[in-house]
């Protein structure tokens, strides 16, 4: 078993195989240090805790299949991403994606701006 903390409320969980990262129930995205014992300690930095840290930065593809990003850089499965932030990258993806092309309702969306109608 091996105990992970949050790094914004402090609340402990213990699992037996710790994810590469981790939501807690604050909110707070978690990325899971590894360690291969060489060099000093991990270095500490201000931690994203915001909902979009939660969705994915990209993907890869390739014979072996797809590999998410996570905004923190970390390169997680499909299970291991649903398992992660109990969400569906390649929704996700598509969403994100769609606002792009469409933009969202009320807002100005810079990438759909010239689409539009001026009056």
């Amino acid at each position: 078993m091996v105990t992970l903390k949050c790094h914004n409320c402090g609340r402990e969980i213990e699992v037996e195989n710790p994810p590469k990262e981790f939501v807690c129930t604050c909110g707070a995205v978690n990325v899971v240090p590894t360690f291969d014992g060489t060099g000093d300690a991990a270095c500490t930095c201000l931690v994203p805790t915001g909902f979009e840290w939660q969705e994915p930065a990209g993907i890869k593809e390739g014979p072996g299949g797809k590999i998410y990003i996570t905004a923190q850089g970390s390169e997680m499965t499909k299970d291991e991403y649903l398992e992660a932030f109990k969400l569906d990258p390649d929704l996700a993806l598509a969403y994100m994606r769609k606002l792009g092309r469409e933009g969202k309702e009320g807002y100005t969306n810079l990438s759909t701006l010239g689409k539009k109608k001026v009056r």
